[in-house]
C-alpha cells in the first residue's frame, strides 16, 4: 500500500515550543534515542529499534502538551508493529497519534493525513475495507485542500483508493481513480518515475481481474521498463511485477513466455538470497509449476524437492504445509510414468493428512482421491476404486453439515470413480455413478454445463460397450446438443460428442448419417484450429476408413494424402504418426491394386516406424509384413521372403501367438516357398509355425488347428497324402472338441476325406458326424 506518511509535513528534527521549559540533557536523550533507532531500522533491525523507541515514547510522554515528537514517537513505534505484522498492537498507537493532531492542529491540517493514512493501510491490509474507505477520502480530501490537485500526495492517495475500491470489487469505480492517479503523478513526477510504474503494475493487476488481459499484459511490460530504468533489474519492486506478468502469461497458457521470466526471478534471487534462503522458496515453486504445465517434468521434478527440501528446513516432516509441494512433486513423475517414486510421495502426503486431520476427515479425501488416480494410472483398479469409495464416504461429515462444498467434491470423486468401473469393464456400476455425477453436476451447475455433456458422453460410451446403441445415440445428441449451447455450433469443443455420435451411427451401420458428422468436424476444426492442425487429420482419418467402408477408394486416397501433408507440416517428416498415416495411404494404393505405387511408401512407413518407434514395434512387423505380402504378389520373392522372416522374428519375440497379422506372415511365407516349389522351406515354416502356437496357446486350441490345415496343404501340394491325412484328422477333433461347426471344420472334414481316398482308405463315419 503506497503510504504518502514517508512525505509528511511533519518535520522529524522538531523544535521544542518557546513555552516549554525542558532540560537540554532530556532533548538530547530522545534525539539521541530517535537516530539509534533509526539506524537500527535502517540494518532491519526492528527489535533494536522497538526498544529504542519505547524509550523514546517514555520520555515525549513527558513532554508538554502539544509536543509533536509525542505524535511522531507513536508513528514509528507503530509503524515497528506494523511491520512485523502486529496489527493489534499498531492501531491504537496510530489512533492515539492521530487524536494528538486533530487535537493541536485541528482536523484539517495536512499532519492528520499521516496518522490517517496509516489507520488506512491497517484496515487495508486487514480486509477491513468497509473501515479504510472513510479514512482515505479524507486523506484525499484533505491533501487536496492543502497542495491542490495537481500534487504528488494526492497522487498517493488516488492510487490508494483505486486499490481499495479494486480489492473491494468495485471496478466501476476504480478504474477512473486509476487513471486519475497515473494523470497525476505522471504530470508531478515524470512518465518515467518508479511511482507511474507502480500504479502502472496496480491498474494491470486490476485488468488481469476483469479479464482485459492485453491490456494488462501491455502495462506490466510497460512497468517493468520504467521500474528497471528507476530502481534497476534487480529491485523488489520489478521482481514483483515481474513475477506477475509471468503468471499472468502462465495462466495464458502462454508458458513458453512465462518460463523465461521465472528463470531470470530464479536468479536474481539465489544472486540477492543464497540457493536455499527459505524466501528463495516462491521463485523455486513459480519455475517448477511453468515447467509443469509445458509437461517438462524432469525439469520440474528437481525443483519441486528443492523446494520441498526448503520447506522441510522450515517445517515437521508431517506438518500439512508440505502436502501440496508433495502431491505436486508426485505429479511430476506421474506424468513422466515414474511410479515407484510417485508413490510413496502421494502415500507420505496421505499419512500426514491422516495424522492432522483424522482418518475419516473429509480433507484426507484430496490424497486419497491422489493416491487412487497412480493405482488408476497403474492398472491396480481395485485398490483405486477402495480408495474412491473411502475418499467418498469422508465427505458424510461435509453432507450433514451442509458445507456448499459437499457437492463439488463429491462430483471430483464420482468423475474418477466412474473412470475407474468402466476400466474393470463394471458397467452396471459405472452407469449408477455415472447417472449420480450427472444428477449432481446438473443441480450445482445447471443442466446446460459443459461438464453434464461430458458425463453424458461417458455414460453413452458404457451403453455402447453393451451395443445399447440406441440409449448411447440419445445421450451422445443431448451432449452435442449442451456443447452447442455453452461453446457454440462451431467451437472445437463439440468434437467430443459430436465425433461419438458418429461413431455410434457406424457401428449400427448407419453410414451415410455418419459421414456429415464427420465432414462437419472437419470443417469445424479448419475454422477454428486452421486447416493444418493436426485434429483436422485425425478427423479425416474417420472419413477415409467410411470412404474405404463404400469403396470409394479415390476418395479416400485423397484424403489420406492430405492427412499426410498435415501431419509432416505440423510434426515433422519422422513423427509416429507420419510413418501410420504413410502405412494407411500404402494400403489404399494396395487395395486398388496400384502395387508398384504402394511399394514406395510401405518403405517410407517401415523406415519412419522403426525409427519412431523401434524396430521391434508390432506396428513395424504388420508393416514389413505387408510389405511382403505386396512383393510377394509380384512375384518379387527375394524380396518379400526377407521381410517376412523379420517380421515373424518381431512376432515371435512378442510371443503373440493370437496374432492375426502373425498368421498372414506364416502362411504368406509357406505358400511363397510351395509356390517357387521350394517344399523343404515351406515345410519347415509350417512346422515352425505350429510349434509356435502349440507352445503359446496348448495342443488343443482351435487356432492350432488352422496350422494343422496349412501344414496338410503343404504336404498335399507335394503328394505327401500319408503325411497330410493324420494332420487332418488332428484338426478335425480339435475343432470338434471345441464344439466349432463352420465352413472351416466342413473345409478340413472334406481334406480329410480326400487324403484317406488318395491313400486308398474308405473315410470313415466319425469324419462326418458332426454334419
Amino acid at each position: 500500500m503506497h503510504r504518502p506518511v514517508c512525505k509528511s509535513a511533519v518535520s522529524t528534527a522538531v523544535q521544542v515550543p518557546p513555552f516549554v521549559s525542558q532540560t537540554k540533557a532530556l532533548m538530547s536523550t530522545w534525539e539521541q534515542l530517535k537516530s539509534d533507532a533509526e539506524h537500527a531500522a535502517t540494518y532491519g533491525n526492528n527489535a533494536e529499534a522497538e526498544v529504542m523507541w519505547r524509550r523514546a515514547l517514555k520520555l515525549a510522554e513527558e513532554f508538554p502538551k502539544g509536543d509533536k515528537r509525542l505524535s511522531l514517537t507513536l508513528d514509528r513505534l507503530g509503524e515497528i508493529c506494523f511491520t512485523e505484522k502486529r496489527y493489534t498492537e499498531a492501531e491504537p498507537l496510530f489512533r492515539r497519534s492521530l487524536a494528538l493532531r486533530e487535537s493541536t492542529l485541528g482536523f484539517e491540517h495536512p499532519d492528520v493525513a499521516t496518522s490517517l493514512t496509516h489507520l488506512f493501510t491497517l484496515c487495508y491490509v486487514q480486509g477491513r475495507f468497509d473501515d479504510a474507505e472513510p479514512l482515505g477520502r479524507r486523506v484525499l480530501t484533505l491533501y487536496q485542500k492543502a497542495f491542490g490537485e495537481q500534487h504528488e500526495y494526492v497522487a498517493a492517495c488516488l492510487h490508494n483508493l483505486a486499490k481499495l475500491e479494486h480489492a473491494r470489487g468495485n471496478f466501476t469505480e476504480a478504474e477512473p481513480l486509476f487513471i486519475q492517479a497515473l494523470n497525476v503523478t505522471t504530470e508531478t513526477l515524470g512518465a518515467d518515475s518508479a511511482e507511474v510504474g507502480g500504479i502502472l503494475n496496480d491498474q494491470a493487476m486490476f485488468f488481469v481481474d476483469t479479464n482485459r488481459l492485453e491490456e494488462a499484459e501491455y502495462l506490466f511490460r510497460r512497468s517493468i521498463q520504467i521500474r528497471e530504468a528507476a530502481l534497476g533489474p534487480a529491485h523488489p519492486e520489478v521482481v514483483t511485477t515481474l513475477s506477475n506478468l509471468g503468471t499472468l502469461y502462465r495462466e495464458m497458457g502462454r508458458t513458453y513466455e512465462a518460463e523465461p521470466i521465472f528463470r531470470r526471478l530464479l536468479n536474481i534471487a539465489e544472486k540477492a538470497l543464497g540457493p536455499n534462503h527459505p524466501d528463495m522458496a516462491i521463485n523455486i515453486l513459480n519455475l517448477a509449476k511453468t515447467l509443469q504445465s509445458e509437461r517438462k517434468y524432469l525439469e520440474a521434478a528437481p525443483l519441486f524437492q528443492r523446494y520441498l527440501a526448503i520447506q522441510e528446513k522450515n517445517y515437521a516432516k508431517d506438518d500439512p504445509a508440505l502436502v501440496e509441494t508433495l502431491q505436486n512433486l508426485a505429479q511430476a513423475y506421474l506424468e513422466e510414468k515414474n511410479f515407484t517414486v510417485s508413490e510413496p510421495l502421494l502415500k507420505r502426503a496421505l499419512a500426514i493428512q491422516e495424522k492432522h486431520y483424522g482418518p475419516k476427515h473429509p480433507n484426507v479425501g484430496t490424497q486419497l482421491n491422489h493416491l487412487g488416480a497412480l493405482y488408476y494410472e497403474t492398472g491396480r483398479y481395485e485398490e483405486a476404486e477402495a480408495l474412491l469409495l473411502r475418499a467418498i464416504a469422508n465427505l458424510e461429515k461435509l453432507k450433514e453439515g451442509k458445507d456448499p462444498a459437499y457437492e463439488k467434491t463429491l462430483v471430483d470423486y464420482l468423475k474418477h470413480l466412474e473412470a475407474i468401473f468402466r476400466a474393470q469393464h463394471k458397467l452396471a456400476e459405472a452407469e449408477e455413478c455415472l447417472e449420480s455425477l450427472i444428477k449432481a453436476q446438473e443441480r450445482i451447475l445447471g443442466e446446460y454445463h459443459p461438464d453434464v455433456a461430458e458425463s453424458l458422453t461417458n455414460l453413452a460410451m458404457v451403453f455402447q460397450s453393451q451395443a445399447h446403441y440406441v440409449q448411447a445415440q440419445k445421450l451422445l445428441t443431448r451432449a452435442l446438443i449442451i456443447s452447442e449451447h455453452s461453446f457454440g455450433a462451431e467451437h472445437p469443443e463439440i468434437g467430443q460428442p459430436l465425433s461419438k455420435l458418429a461413431e455410434v451411427l457406424q457401428l449400427q451401420s448407419r453410414y451415410s448419417e455418419a459421414l456429415p458428422l464427420w465432414q462437419r468436424l472437419v470443417s469445424v476444426y479448419e475454422k477454428a484450429l486452421g486447416p493444418k492442425h493436426p485434429d483436422v487429420a485425425n478427423v479425416l482419418d474417420k472419413l477415409i476408413d467410411l470412404h474405404r467402408y463404400n469403396e470409394d477408394f479415390p476418395q479416400a486416397e485423397t484424403l489420406a494424402n492430405r492427412a499426410l501433408a498435415i501431419r509432416e507440416s505440423a510434426y515433422g517428416p519422422e513423427h509416429q504418426d507420419v510413418g501410420l498415416t504413410l502405412h494407411e495411404l500404402a494400403m489404399l494404393n494396395f487395395e486398388q491394386k496400384k502395387y508398384k505405387k504402394a511399394v514406395p511408401l510401405f518403405e517410407r512407413a517401415a523406415e519412419n516406424l522403426k525409427a519412431s518407434l523401434g524396430a521391434k514395434h508390432s506396428e513395424v512387423a504388420l508393416t514389413l509384413n505387408r510389405l511382403a505380402t505386396l512383393h510377394y504378389r509380384l512375384g518379387n520373392y527375394e524380396e518379400a521372403e526377407p521381410l517376412f522372416k523379420e517380421a515373424l522374428a518381431i512376432y515371435e519375440k512378442k510371443d503373440d501367438a493370437s496374432s492375426s497379422q502373425m498368421s498372414s506372415a506364416f502362411e504368406n511365407l509357406m505358400d511363397m516357398y510351395n509356390d517357387q516349389g521350394m517344399v523343404e522351406k515351406a515345410e519347415a515354416t509350417g512346422k515352425r509355425y505350429l510349434a509356435f502356437r502349440i507352445k503359446a496357446l496348448g495342443p488343443d486350441h482351435p487356432k492350432v488347428a488352422i496350422c494343422l490345415n496349412k501344414l496338410a496343404d503343404v504336404y498335399c501340394s507335394q503328394g505327401k497324402f500319408e503325411l497330410a491325412e493324420p494332420l487332418y484328422k488332428q484338426s478335425v477333433d480339435i475343432q470338434t472338441k471345441s464344439n466349432l461347426e463352420n465352413q472351416l471344420l466342413r473345409e478340413t472334414q472334406e481334406q480329410h476325406e480326400m487324403t484317406l481316398r488318395k491313400l486308398g482308405k474308405k473315410p470313415g463315419a466319425s469324419s462326418r458326424k458332426r454334419l
